[in-house]
């Protein structure tokens, strides 16, 4: 059977050990240190070499500092030798803003999912966007 580690770094913990216990999956344990300049590192405590790692973060409050703090788990995982990483994203942040409104707006939902796709994880799976069209901005 297969070997899964279910992370979450904050607004998710509670679902990510529902999630865990439900699967008989491992829960993962993450570490966030703040610098004195406000610089954050984000890493994997748990080993996560050959397993397939699941993340379950939403990026409701705070967005632009939660997914940055995402990226970097996403990247700590990937380099500790996970399997494979899968993103759950319960709540998307930013998808409200598929489309131009105003003049010089920036379509900032496709924005934030060119920055995710950046990760190259094998999957990311999010629930209720505000249009069917968002799952166009994604290649993952």
């Amino acid at each position: 059977m297969e070997k899964y580690i279910v992370f979450s770094i904050s607004s998710n913990s509670e679902v990510a050990e529902k999630v865990a216990r439900k699967f008989g999956a491992e829960l993962g344990v993450v570490s966030i240190d703040t610098f004195a300049d406000g610089e954050v590192l984000v890493k994997s405590l748990s080993d996560v070499k050959n397993k397939s790692v699941v993340i379950i973060e939403s990026t409701a409050k705070n967005a632009h500092e939660i997914l940055f703090e995402l990226l970097l788990l996403v990247d700590s995982v990937k380099r500790a030798g996970a399997k494979t990483v899968k993103l759950y994203i319960p709540y998307f942040g930013y998808s409200r803003q598929e489309r131009v409104s105003w003049f010089n707006e920036p379509v900032s939902c496709e924005v934030v999912a060119r920055i995710l796709d950046t990760a190259k994880v094998d999957e990311i799976l999010t629930f209720d966007l505000h249009h069917p069209d968002i799952k166009n901005f994604f290649q993952t």
